[in-house]
């Protein structure tokens, strides 16, 4: 961890943390997109869905781990 001198009475930019997120689109598997918020992520389903699709989008925020658990029961044919 850097000290106060080493950051010379400069503030540290902030770090961006990307997290993941699980996306269910009525009709379509489950899809997994990486993101910095909830927010990012409707809005870029804004850009690419049609409005009225759009509304039935959930959006759930998942750690790594359970990404993982998911894709590999997708991959065995057990899908939730």
């Amino acid at each position: 961890m850097k000290t106060f001198k080493e950051f010379q009475g400069k503030t540290p930019t902030q770090i961006v943390e990307q997290v993941y997120f699980k996306i269910r689109i009525p009709d379509m598997s489950t899809m997994f997109m990486k993101a910095s918020s909830e927010a990012a992520v409707k809005l870029d389903m804004r850009k690419k869905l049609k409005p009225d699709v759009v509304k039935e989008v959930t959006i759930e925020r998942v750690t790594k781990a359970e990404m993982r658990k998911i894709y590999r029961a997708m991959g065995q044919g057990k899908e939730d």
